[in-house]
């Protein structure tokens, strides 16, 4: 994963999106890329996860989207996303 994501910015593809909900990625991203935050637009999603229950039911409260925005901004030590989206969107709700 790690050539495949140095040759994207290596050959001008500064565009990397990302979600908690896709399980490892945002720490695979900060592993092989981190040391380049300044090269790419960073986005990531919040909204969604499938819990670890035989249901497969899931999660969309504000709460946990507020929570799993925690984990990228540790990985990639930044400040913030450069962009934040909202899977599955429900009630329009603002976070602050």
């Amino acid at each position: 994963m790690g050539r495949v994501l140095y040759h994207a910015l290596d050959h001008g593809i500064n565009f990397v999106d990302s979600s908690a909900a896709y399980r490892w990625s945002e720490e695979l991203i900060a592993k092989y890329i981190g040391h380049r935050r300044h090269e790419f637009t960073y986005a990531t999603k919040c909204g969604s996860w499938r819990v670890q229950q035989a249901d497969g039911e899931w999660v969309q409260t504000l709460d946990y989207s507020a929570a799993a925005i925690a984990p990228a901004d540790r990985s990639l030590s930044s400040a913030n996303e450069d962009r934040l989206h909202r899977h599955h969107a429900g009630p329009l709700t603002l976070l602050r």
